[in-house]
């Protein structure tokens, strides 16, 4: 009983193992199949259409005398690797009453044929004419001829020429390289390429786009990146990154990767020019007059230039100034201000000097230059604030050396110290005293007595003496006397005048 159980387990473990193993061949060839349909379609992929037309074919080989019928039998078009495509055959239904040809030896395809013969491209694919050629017999023989076989290795159409859209293109396959009488003609054309397929033959990829199916898009840029046959991007020198927008190496910076500010070099590892420092950002260019650049782009002023840039100067000058480590003027003695131009010396018993330099004047003496003197004396004059002599009162003139003071009744002082004598008073010290007396003198410019009798004397203030008075009455006595007799005169020319008109009248 054991040994017949073990037998039947052993048996029921072959069946499965059996069974397993026709299942995955099986599955194998399964998945072998579909791989191979899968390939058979990719290989007959259409890239691309086109059109074929058949114009012609001339041809004398039937031998003898006899006129060829032809007729054609299984066209076909192979296109790539794929099957080939029957579009036209034709089978003698009747041979005595067959759709031949008869009694010719060049054949206007154009009509005959399902012209034009649509079909797809494949990139890069072949595209074969193949074509029986034969013979009707017309009934001497009872038998066709096979006059010509065209196989699809010996008529190929280059449609990987075609470089415009839906142009002509003619064809002839001549069926001896020697002979050119005889031969096949066509004409073909491209109408469309697929997807992303450009001319010319549609067998290549439109631009930007790659792969063996042009289905990848890939933009390359002018600096950035570029394209590979797969469409993936290159990164140029300068960049990296999946999308080559990051920038290689660390002294760079925008979009088109340049040096940062201050470096150079292929990979921008070295300052540039009058740049310095571990960053570069130190910068020194040599100025001439004013300083040159160490190795570490310090600034090395020139003799007398100081400062930080150099920028402040000064050059020693004798006898006015020495300059300090900074650049700073030190003033010598007797010089003063920013360029110690202003300049002053003390002056003894004139004036001493300020820390600015500025004349600080000593007593008595005043003015820019303390050159004006002035002392105030006791009785004349004081001094201002500018060295003026004030006079005191009734001093007058330029030293306060004329004086006036104003007499009661006899005269005032001017504002130059000039006596102004009153009324009646007259002379320098206006001592001279002259009061006009009416009807008898008045008085002059310089107080003289002027008598209106002119023979009386000022002397006498124009007084009347004695002798004087008798004379004047002796005078009017004989004024009297002639003026007395005149009128006697008068009456006695008036009496004789009146006596002769009396005369006359009687």
């Amino acid at each position: 009983q054991w040994y017949q159980r073990r037998v039947r387990d052993t048996v029921s473990e072959q069946f499965w193992f059996c069974c397993s193993l026709l299942f995955w061949s099986a599955m194998l060839l399964i998945v072998t199949l579909l791989l191979q349909l899968l390939l058979l379609n990719m290989s007959v992929r259409a890239d691309g259409k086109g059109e074929v037309v058949f114009l012609r074919y001339k041809d004398t080989g039937c031998g003898g005398n006899d006129m060829c019928d032809f007729y054609f039998k299984n066209v076909k078009i192979a296109i790539g690797n794929g099957p080939a495509v029957t579009f036209y055959d034709y089978y003698v239904a009747d041979e005595w009453e067959g759709d031949s040809i008869p009694n010719t030896e060049d054949v206007d395809l154009s009509a005959r044929f399902p012209n034009p013969v649509e079909i797809e491209l494949k990139t890069n694919g072949t595209v074969a004419i193949l074509m029986n050629v034969w013979d009707s017999d017309d009934g001497f023989t009872g038998e066709d001829d096979l006059v010509r076989q065209i196989k699809g290795t010996d008529c190929l159409v280059d449609f990987s020429t075609v470089s415009t859209m839906n142009e002509w293109k003619n064809y002839k396959f001549y069926f001896n390289s020697t002979d050119k009488a005889h031969y096949l003609e066509i004409k073909y054309r491209i109408t469309e390429c697929g997807g992303y397929f450009a001319l010319p033959g549609c067998d290549f990829c439109a631009a930007t786009y790659y792969t063996a199916d042009c289905s990848v898009n890939c933009v390359p840029t002018d600096h950035r990146h570029a394209c590979n046959a797969q469409g993936q991007l290159v990164c140029g020198d300068l960049y990296q990154g999946d999308q080559c927008a990051e920038c290689k190496g660390r002294n760079r910076e925008g979009d088109e990767c340049r040096c940062k500010e201050g470096w150079k070099g292929t990979n921008c590892d070295s300052c540039i020019d009058g740049h310095y420092g571990t960053d570069c950002s130190d910068i020194c260019f040599p100025e001439p007059n004013a300083y040159n650049c160490s190795d570490t782009g310090k600034k090395i002023c020139f003799d007398g230039h100081y400062g930080v840039n150099c920028s402040d100067t000064c050059f020693p000058k004798p006898n006015v100034y020495n300059c300090s480590d900074t650049g700073k003027k030190i003033c010598l003695d007797g010089h003063y201000g920013v360029n110690c131009s202003d300049i002053c010396f003390p002056e003894p018993n004139a004036y001493n000097c300020s820390a600015t330099g500025k004349k600080i004047c000593l007593d008595g003496h005043y003015g820019v230059n303390c050159s004006d003197i002035c002392f105030p004396e006791p009785d004349a004059y004081n001094c201002s604030a500018t060295g003026k002599k004030i006079c005191l009162d009734g001093h007058y003139g330029v030293n306060c050396s004329d004086i006036c003071f104003p007499k009661p009744n006899a005269y005032n002082c001017s504002a130059t110290g000039k006596k102004i004598c009153f009324d009646g008073h007259y002379g320098v010290n206006c001592t001279d005293i002259c009061f006009p007396k009416p009807d008898v003198y008045n008085c002059s410019a310089a107080g003289e007595k002027i008598c209106l009798d002119m023979g009386l004397s000022a002397e006498n203030d124009c007084e009347v003496t004695t002798s004087v008075h008798e004379r004047k009455t002796l005078a009017l006595l004989a004024t009297i006397l002639v003026l007395v007799t005149i009128l006697n005169v008068l009456c006695v020319l008036l009496i004789v005048v009146i006596c002769r008109h009396d005369v006359q009248c009687s």
